[in-house]
């Protein structure tokens, strides 16, 4: 998504600048780091530019070794980056390598060089006619505004430029500034810390302001748009910008649009005649973080009376309608209508899934929205009852009318309700602390009772049909998966599986026992996690292994027949591998030394064999380095238990260098064995 102001970060984008930490460790060998820098391992040279860019400060001929590495052509990006940013932290004694880059004919290296400028810029002034004077050859090149990543410095050399006369000087100035103003707006604290930039204050700009009127006229289009911004940012009250402004959102002029709707917003009510503009970006604009913006500026200049433009785009904007909130918050006092359209919302999901900003915004509106909230506690759609329980829960103190509403809810038919309930309730005291503690009785009665043994015999029609919503889920869920387990034809298996599915609850899981024509009874039911809703039973399978037989006297192999129902996402020690003796299927638990770093469903296809990849510590995430870990696991059947206990271990593990260090000699082996 758009900054609000686009381009700003071009320079920043070539290269980040990093602030690197500082060792407490012996100096490391510089001579030694240079020559590393010589080797023909790619990773080798990576590291050793990595470790020089920490060194602080780094001696000359670190420096110039560095400089050089810049200066390659096809360098490498891991090794550029390094040197860039070692140069960039160095300053002044980087300028003549940024300014040979910035004046390289080539135009990638000539950007590098503007960029490296830009970098140098805030700490060294030395830098400031450089970029001034490459400007002057070249306009077109817009390296004047590289200035701006120092800010508040540059202001009266700005100021200078514009009131000169010349008019290419007042035309780059006036650009700058504008770039000044958007990082004001849109850079974090820690950014301008981490970047020496320095934010400018509407008054630092007050001595040009005639000059920026002036500008408003400008033949170029560009410094007409960047003059608006500039007298808007020093005066939001002066309406000379305010047509400019306008018709830069009517017209969706993409690198000012978001200035102009911000500069809009400044000027408040003022800014009443770019409504219709503003609310067209609201209702139309493929920008969804434009529409938001759009929204706060309607607000600003409006008030209540942007209440019906937010209710549509509300509405209509399901998938991102959340990042209105904040919005619809500031406006004081709230839309009453904005309300029950609030509470409309809750219907689509559950309270967990997207609208905690909105549960927030009715929590903070407070007693105004209890009644429709406590109305929406007899909604028969869970999903209301649900997130409404829990606004009402939010609000702090809670209101009378909200403890009312949530002693109702203690009696609701879905536990999440009754214990959001509770929980808002628990130090209440009075009467709704007798509800709470007699609530929790029947809770605590409930969980005590043991669940009765589903021993009903069931037809192959009724074991697939669908399973209704019931108190506690709001979908109902469909056959996804049925499975024989047999080594023969499908129609003589004694066991089978079947999994069921639904939106919004976990996926079940049942091993049914065939007893005869068309007789069938469940053995075991299993649910995937309540929480982690995006984890799936995926399509089971057989295989056939040997595992080791453990008695207290000896151990043997054998031939075992076993199934597995994987889960998406990691391996995890409840996950579902069973041998099949006779006709039960018995579950094979993951050993308590699984180790932490091995993850996936390795027993696909029955292969007892993993492979894990090995980051270092400088890969992005896509990109491990380190090499593979692989190995194979075993199954054992430990009979000093009763019952028998089964369980899967690691029984080897290899580490598999990366390529570029492979050699003839074979990988070390980190781990044998197996655990009884």
């Amino acid at each position: 998504m758009k900054l609000m102001f686009a381009g700003l970060l071009l320079g920043a984008a070539i290269v980040t600048q990093v602030e690197y930490a500082r060792s407490a460790e012996p100096p490391p060998d510089i001579s030694h780091l240079i020559q590393q820098l010589r080797d023909p391992d790619l990773d080798h040279r990576r590291d050793a530019a990595r470790e020089l860019g920490k060194i602080s400060p780094l001696p000359p001929e670190g420096i110039n070794v560095m400089a050089s590495l810049l200066e390659q052509q096809n360098q490498d990006y891991v090794i550029q980056n390094a040197a860039f940013n070692v140069l960039c932290n160095d300053g002044v004694s980087a300028v003549s390598v940024a300014t040979r880059l910035a004046h390289s004919t080539d135009r990638s290296r000539s950007q590098q060089g503007l960029a490296l400028l830009e970098c140098l810029a805030p700490r060294a002034k030395d830098v400031w006619p450089i970029l001034i004077g490459i400007y002057k050859q070249n306009p077109a090149g817009n390296a004047i505004e590289k200035l701006a990543a120092a800010g508040r410095p540059v202001l009266p050399l700005m100021f200078e430029a514009v009131k000169n006369g010349d008019p290419a000087m007042r035309s780059g100035a006036i650009l700058t500034i504008y770039q000044i103003i958007g990082k004001t707006h849109t850079m974090t604290p820690e950014y301008n810390a981490l970047h020496h930039f320095v934010p400018i204050t509407p008054d630092d700009l007050a001595p040009a302001k005639a000059e920026f009127a002036a500008a408003l006229h400008d033949p170029n289009p560009r410094v007409r748009n960047a003059a608006a911004v500039a007298l808007n940012y020093a005066d939001p009250k002066d309406q000379r910008p305010l047509r400019i402004l306008t018709d830069l959102v009517s017209e969706r002029n993409v690198e000012f649009i978001g200035a102009a709707v911000q500069g809009l917003k400044d000027a408040g009510s003022v800014a009443k005649p770019a409504v219709p503009a503003l609310e067209h970006v609201l209702a139309a604009d493929s920008d969804v973080v434009l529409q938001w913006q759009a929204a706060s500026a309607l607000a600003q200049i409006e008030g209540q009376g942007a209440c019906a433009a937010l209710e549509r785009a509300i509405v209509t904007n399901k998938d991102w309608r959340d990042g209105f909130v904040p919005t619809i918050v500031a406006i004081s006092p709230p839309c009453p209508r904005l309300i029950p359209t609030l509470i409309e919302t809750f219907r689509d999901e559950r309270e967990y899934a997207n609208l905690s900003r909105t549960i927030m915004a009715l929590a903070n509106i407070g007693p105004a929205a209890v009644p429709a909230l406590a109305a929406s506690l007899k909604s028969p759609n869970l999903y209301v009852r649900q997130n409404a329980a829990e606004t009402l829960a939010a609000m702090k103190p809670l209101p009378p009318d909200a403890v009312r509403a949530l002693r109702y809810a203690l009696q609701d038919r879905n536990s999440d309700v009754r214990d959001t309930a509770t929980s808002a309730l628990r130090t209440v005291g009075g009467e709704a602390q007798r509800d709470v503690e007699a609530a929790e009785k029947r809770e605590q009665q409930a969980a005590t009772e043991t669940p009765k043994l589903d021993t009903h015999i069931y037809t192959h029609k009724q074991i697939m049909a669908q399973i209704p919503a019931d108190d506690e889920y709001m979908y109902p869920q469909t056959l996804h998966y049925i499975f024989p387990v047999t080594k023969g034809p499908a129609a003589d298996a004694k066991l089978f599986l079947t999994v069921h599915s639904g939106k919004d609850r976990p996926d079940r899981l049942a091993i049914w026992k065939k007893l005869g024509p068309d007789s069938y009874q469940q053995e075991t039911e299993m649910h995937t996690d309540d929480i982690l809703l995006d984890d799936h039973y995926e399509r089971p399978f057989t295989f056939s292994a040997k595992y080791d037989h453990v008695t207290d006297k000896s151990a043997s192999q054998r031939e075992g027949f076993f199934f597995d129902v994987p889960i998406s996402g990691w391996r995890r020690q409840d996950d579902n591998i069973f041998v099949v003796d006779g006709y039960e299927a018995i579950p094979v638990e993951l050993d308590s030394h699984y180790p932490d770093w091995l993850g996936g469903n390795f027993f696909r296809g029955g292969k007892l064999e993993f492979s894990e990849n090995v980051y270092d510590k400088y890969d992005p995430t896509c990109c491990p380095t380190g090499g593979e870990i692989t190995g194979t696991y075993k199954i054992v059947e430990d009979t000093t238990k009763t019952p028998s206990l089964w369980k899967i271990v690691v029984a080897t593990t290899t580490r598999v260098p990366p390529p570029s260090t492979l050699s003839s000699e074979p990988p070390p082996t980190l781990h044998t064995g197996s655990h009884h």
